[in-house]
């Protein structure tokens, strides 16, 4: 969901409602638990993340450029993910 909405704040209901289901929406735990463990593996120092950023109040936001649309191509600049991932078309 962050990589399908690169640049956007996605806030934390949204995020556990879309990717966990609405019984989830109040399991706040869960949700840092999982983002920790994706800045874990992308991130180059996780302890200053990069690419997925806390705003604080609202939520989190992968912060990455998405470019390329001469090409039709829709990609996430962020060394890890953009060698790693499939997008969409």
């Amino acid at each position: 969901m962050l990589v399908t909405n690169a640049g956007k704040v996605l806030t934390h209901r949204q995020l556990l409602r879309e990717v966990w289901g609405m019984g989830y929406e109040q399991e706040m735990h869960m949700l840092r638990v999982n983002i920790s463990n994706l800045r874990r593996k992308i991130e180059p120092d996780p302890s200053r993340p990069r690419y997925v950023v806390t705003e604080s109040g609202l939520g989190y936001r992968l912060r990455a450029k998405v470019w390329d649309w001469r090409r039709n191509e829709r990609r996430v600049v962020c060394p890890y993910l953009d060698s790693r991932l499939q997008y969409p078309r």
